[in-house]
């Protein structure tokens, strides 16, 4: 794997934990309004 591969996979993990976190946080705000 070289680093140009690396770099590509750590910056689609970290996209999609982002996306995750603000979407449980979404859901959080939803929840205690509720």
């Amino acid at each position: 794997m070289s680093s140009e591969e690396f770099r590509h996979t750590v910056e689609a993990f970290i996209a999609r934990q982002q996306r995750f976190l603000r979407e449980e946080e979404s859901s959080a705000i939803v929840f205690s309004e509720a």
